[in-house]
This record gives structure tokens, sequence and C-alpha cells, in this order.
């Protein structure tokens, strides 16, 4: 068995490598003829020791911590034929109130006037 340790926000000591070496030997005898790769990432989640609650922060590695939103994109999936079966797209909600009671907050008319007009300009 293959296996990449990484430390993100952390330096990755001999200690945490024998750690995982250890537990990862566990697992070679279900892995015996197959080529298996495990990647390992230890990463900070807060900036305090769990039970001491002191800071873990080393300032070597503090400028390394980024924080940055990331807006993941839906994958296509494809069945055993290789056709597409769920993709990402763009999707809309239109709501046309017919009934006359409805207003807004300034309580001017928050409903189709006219019907038909209306659905043809949706239609387009």
């Amino acid at each position: 068995m293959k296996y990449n340790i990484r430390g993100d926000k952390l330096e990755v000591t001999s200690a945490i490598e024998n750690y995982v070496e250890n537990k990862l030997d566990r697992l070679n005898k279900y892995f015996q003829n197959d080529e298996v790769v495990a990647n390992v990432l230890f990463t900070m989640v807060s900036h305090k020791h769990i039970w001491s609650q002191k800071s873990a922060l080393d300032p070597r590695i503090a400028s390394s911590i980024v924080e940055k939103e990331v807006t993941a994109k839906r994958g296509t999936i494809y069945d055993r034929n290789h056709t597409v079966i769920a993709q990402q797209t763009q999707a809309y909600t239109i709501v046309a109130y017919l009934d006359k009671g409805v207003v807004d907050v300034n309580g001017n008319p928050n409903y189709v006037k006219n019907i038909s007009s209306t659905a043809k300009k949706l239609k387009s």
C-alpha cells in the first residue's frame, strides 16, 4: 500500500507519520494484490487545542491560513452507455398570482391583470 500524508495549516511530524503508517499497515492484509493509494490529510479546524484550549497556531504557518468560499458545480452523471442522466442546469421559478386580493406591502395590486397577454409574454 502506498500512502501520501499532507498537512494543511500544520506540520506533519515524524510522530504523525508513524501513527498513520501503523494504522494503514492494518489494512495491508485486505489489499495484498491490489495497488491502493491512501491520501491522508491533516488540517486545523479551530485554532485551539481540543483538550488544553491553548492556541495551536504556530507563528510560522499562521500566514498560510486562507479563507475562501468555493461554489461547487454539480458533476454530470452518465449511465453505462455514456448517456447523460443528470447534469447542472439553471432553473427558474415563476409565480403568477391570479387572485385579485393579492397586494404588495404598499397596497398596490400584485397579481396578473391580463392573463392572455402575460401568458404570451412568458411563452416567448
